[in-house]
């Protein structure tokens, strides 16, 4: 899978484990948009944590042992249980990359990304009008709805946004479509009352 391939998918809003294979190193062969999030529904199996992740020894157990001999056998995916490790291994050839597991909302969501360069004679800050890109604001609306619910006015100022922008809306459609958030007035989507909450 090539950077293009993973964006149009993360683009698309599907959500799927992905398993890196040896072409990992050509994926970041070119220059990344700072910032590429991967969100797979459900927690690690078998009493693995996040800290278990982040070292080389840890022991994955399968949920299915059928359906994962299956996907190895048809050559879906190289070798099952290593991926974290694999992946960690083939970052050690780009250390302007960071990596980046979490747990929350639900799922696990793995972060790659690039701090921005940026020339000498640029302030350090962006300017306001320049977006975010949506994974960073789907990440942010997400974090503020594990506080409890909020309706898009209280979502945009929350996120330092003077008025309910495009981007907000687009993002939480996105969150909507996942299933990541629901609605609190199923009946009436576009109330002027509506919230929205993490999906439970």
């Amino acid at each position: 899978m090539n950077l293009v391939q993973l964006q149009a998918l993360i683009a698309e809003g599907e959500s799927q484990t992905l398993e890196f294979e040896a072409s990992f190193d050509n994926a970041f062969s070119e220059p990344i948009d700072h910032q590429i999030s991967i969100f797979s529904p459900g927690t690690f199996y078998g009493g693995l944590s996040v800290a278990d992740i982040h070292t080389d020894r840890y022991r994955s157990s399968l949920r299915n042992k059928l359906v994962a001999e299956a996907f190895y056998l048809t050559g879906n995916i190289e070798k099952y249980g290593s991926g974290f490790i694999r992946i960690r291994q083939a970052l050690s050839d780009y250390p302007e990359l960071d990596f980046k597991v979490e747990e929350n909302f639900g799922g696990v969501m793995v972060t790659f990304s690039q701090p921005e360069s940026q020339p000498e004679s640029q302030p350090e800050s962006q300017p306001e009008s320049q977006p975010e890109s949506n994974m960073s604001i789907q990440s942010k609306v997400l974090q503020l709805l594990s506080k409890g619910p909020m309706s898009k006015r209280e979502l945009s100022l929350a996120l330092g946004q003077k008025k309910v922008s495009g981007q907000l809306n687009k993002v939480i459609r996105e969150l909507l479509s996942l299933n990541l958030v629901t609605p609190t007035i199923t009946d009436k989507p576009t109330s002027r009352l509506q919230k929205y909450q993490l999906s439970k």
